[in-house]
């Protein structure tokens, strides 16, 4: 008989490392979460604890930059599992520097026996204080801006990083970055529409908004001393009429005269 073949998940008994089981469908509840739009922190946290479930790790930390595209600092935003102080070794510094530029332009960082690797490697320098043993950091990016990155960490014995997870953990960062630039995205309109209208209501002149019809959806708060209107009465009403003078006849003398 041939070889055995291994299912996805598992590995034979009599191989180096303990299997990993994958559960494929956390990837479809992490896309519903973030369908939500992640506006809330708790959706944050329940994504990580989804990730931890389809990785099989034994912690895990989602690090992401601030919403202002100024500053490129990242901070933990959600964290999950047994090593909860792990989220401390990625401190801004020189280490963790060169981790980011790795991210953006090799993607993935993954360390399957922390223990192989150079003394000089900066993700040994960061984890070597921890009870660490696998990590794997895998970027979350749009284009080529980096918008922050999850640190997945196993403790103990060294566990590989299978093709499985791999393969649902790229399906996972594409998701997630998708969801974070929409957020993004939303906050720059929502901060649009806040500057808009400060200076709409501010304003001295007034602003009207119309649809294709000519119809008034809109008017500033200079109608009411401009025209005497009320803005909420404006988009109802429309404009006023102006009023005409009275003109006469061609040869009548000027009104008010005979």
């Amino acid at each position: 008989m041939g070889k055995t073949i291994p299912f996805p998940g598992g590995s034979p008994k009599d191989a180096r490392f303990p299997s990993r089981d994958v559960p494929i469908s956390a990837v479809p509840r992490i896309a519903r979460i973030c369908a939500l739009g992640l506006a809330f922190d708790e959706l944050l946290d329940e994504v990580c604890r989804e990730i931890l479930a389809l990785s099989g790790a034994d912690g895990g930390c989602l690090f992401l930059g601030p919403r202002e595209e100024r500053s490129e600092a990242f901070s933990p935003a959600a964290e999950s599992g047994t090593l909860p102080d792990v989220s401390e070794a990625y401190r801004p510094g020189p280490a963790l520097e060169r981790l980011l530029d790795r991210m953006r332009t090799e993607g993935r960082i993954q360390a399957d026996d922390l223990s192989l690797l150079p003394a000089s490697d900066p993700l040994k320098r960061l984890l070597d204080p921890f009870p660490v043993r696998s990590a794997l950091l895998t970027p979350l990016r749009f284009g080529t801006r980096l918008l922050g990155f999850v640190a997945l960490h196993v403790s103990g014995a060294p566990k590989p990083w299978g093709g499985e997870v791999l393969s649902a953990m790229d399906m996972v960062a594409a998701i997630l970055s998708a969801a974070l630039e929409r957020r993004r995205a939303e906050d720059r309109l929502r901060a649009s529409e806040a500057r808009y209208r400060f200076l709409t209501e501010h304003s001295p002149d007034l602003i009207t908004l119309h649809d294709a019809t000519g119809r008034i959806l809109y008017a500033s708060p200079a109608s009411l001393p401009m025209l005497g209107v009320r803005p909420e009465r404006l988009a109802r009403r429309g404009v006023p009429p102006p009023r005409r003078r009275r003109e006469g006849r061609r040869g009548d003398p000027p009104h008010g005269r005979r």
